[in-house]
């Protein structure tokens, strides 16, 4: 199927809107995406370093309220004094506790043995000396870590309990870290929080199972903390998280911090712009298609009427002219050099009507021949002489109307070869008509050439002199006549 101009440009313009739109949607959809990606990764490593801090100083004030525990006269007289019954040791913690607001608070004597546990206050007298903390704090240091157990995770900070420069016992107080502090410090960060503890356990700050399959596929190795963090790119499913690990003290056994934060979830704004961008695109397009048609509409409108006035002035209309109005653009000066065009053609050019009279009313004989030498035009004239329709000469050879070897044997061979432009100037040769008879014509012939010099037929024009031939005839006569008489006379 062919187009139309129109319809071509319609489809090109809506081509070009289409495609426009297209990739201003695709480049600005890689550009949005690829700088809140950036943003999401500059708010993750901040919050990484708001997050490190925040636990320093949790570790700073656990450690702070060790040493004013160490300090409490009562709690230090509890600890000093062989043999004191657990009750009132256990008042002593309470005590402490309430000064201190720590979730998990303990306390042994210098050789390890429990004294009192708040959070299992039943336990008494348990051993121990080995557990990392107390034995590091019996020492003399302290010491941080995460201690798991069944009450739960605890970032805890074990210190000595001295009197007078000797290590009377140890004293261990912690942070439960659960899903209600995870909740916390995810308010504060904007950051899912998951905390893989030394034996793999998940605690999450939600129920996202992306957290626990990242703990559960041991893709949670952590940089050193001298390290720059490294936020990694990973799969759920269709949806692509970015992933920062914290340790969660200096010691990397001691479990790490998960942050996590899912693009999708911050790119939905985009998608819903994305979504209401294709629908007004859908009706830019539709209105950039109907610019087109009414766009093209005035383009194509002015080459119509331009073209129509070709055809008439192909059809012989020399005085078709185009009236188009288009600001003086391109197609208004091609319109203006076609009137031009016209009006020269109507002042030098002869109509074909008007030729067509000259011929049809011309009293010779005119043939037009092609290069073959066949009849290809009659006029009137030669159908009258020789008794012939139109149709019935054309295509036929020109020897058909010639009797014997009446053509000049000087005229044919010119004929045959069309060498000279001047073939025949007036010759008397005799025209074989219909009926048999010979009519005897003023013969002359001339080539028609194109402007390449190229032979395209030949013009044969004949005047019938049968009458000058009867005139002859009987001056010749009359002549003869005279001569005879005169001759009787003498």
């Amino acid at each position: 199927m062919k187009l139309t101009l129109t319809q071509k440009l319609s489809i090109g313009i809506c081509a070009i809107v289409f495609i426009t739109m297209m990739l201003v949607m695709t480049i600005g959809q890689i550009t949005v995406t690829g700088a809140i990606e950036q943003k999401i990764r500059k708010d993750m490593l901040a919050a990484s370093n708001v997050f490190e801090h925040f636990q320093q100083g949790r570790l700073k004030e656990l450690l702070a309220a060790n040493q004013m525990a160490a300090q409490m006269p009562y709690l230090r007289a509890v600890v000093a004094t062989p043999g004191i019954d657990q009750a009132t040791i256990l008042d002593g913690l309470k005590e402490a506790q309430g000064i201190l607001n720590s979730d998990l608070f303990i306390v042994t004597d210098a050789e390890g043995k429990l004294l009192s546990s708040l959070t299992q206050p039943e336990r008494f007298g348990d051993d121990l000396s080995k557990d990392p903390a107390f034995a590091n704090a019996l020492r003399g240091e302290h010491f941080t870590e995460v201690w798991t157990s069944e009450q739960g995770t605890f970032l805890v900070v074990a210190s000595p309990f001295a009197f007078e420069g000797e290590v009377i016992g140890a004293l261990l107080s912690g942070y439960a870290v659960n899903r209600g502090v995870l909740d916390q410090m995810e308010k504060m960060i904007n950051c899912e929080i998951a905390l893989i503890t030394p034996d793999q356990s998940t605690v999450s700050s939600s129920a996202n199972p992306f957290l626990g399959r990242l703990a559960a596929g041991g893709e949670t190795s952590s940089s050193s903390a001298a390290d720059t963090p490294q936020i990694s790119t990973k799969l759920f499913g269709k949806e692509k998280y970015l992933t920062l690990v914290i340790p969660l003290t200096q010691k990397k056994e001691d479990g790490n911090y998960i942050l996590a934060r899912s693009m999708d979830k911050e790119l939905a704004f985009v998608h819903r712009l994305q979504t209401a961008l294709l629908l007004i695109g859908g009706f830019i397009l539709a209105g950039a298609l109907l610019t087109g048609v009414v766009y093209a509409g005035r383009i194509t409108r002015p080459i119509k009427i331009l073209l129509e006035g070709i055809r008439r002035l192909t059809a012989g209309d020399m005085a078709s002219r185009v009236a188009v109005s288009t600001g003086g653009d391109e197609i208004g000066m091609l319109a203006k050099e076609f009137n031009t065009m016209a009006e020269n053609l109507h002042q030098t050019t002869v109509s074909k009507d008007f030729v067509d009279g000259i011929i049809a009313n011309m009293n010779n004989s005119l043939i037009i021949l092609t290069p073959g030498l066949k009849m290809k035009m009659v006029n009137a004239a030669t159908c009258a002489l020789l008794g012939y329709r139109e149709e019935e000469l054309m295509g036929r050879s020109f020897d058909t109307l010639f009797a014997g070897s009446s053509l000049d044997p000087m005229i044919r061979p010119r004929l045959e070869r069309l060498d000279a432009k001047e073939i025949a100037r007036n010759e008397e040769i005799m025209y074989l008509a219909k009926d048999g008879r010979e009519i005897p014509v003023l013969f002359s012939a001339v080539t028609l050439r194109d402007h390449a010099d190229t032979v395209t037929g030949v013009v044969c024009v004949a005047q019938d002199i049968t009458e000058r031939k009867k005139a002859e005839i009987a001056q010749k006569r009359l002549a003869t006549a005279m001569v005879s008489a005169g001759e009787a006379i003498m």
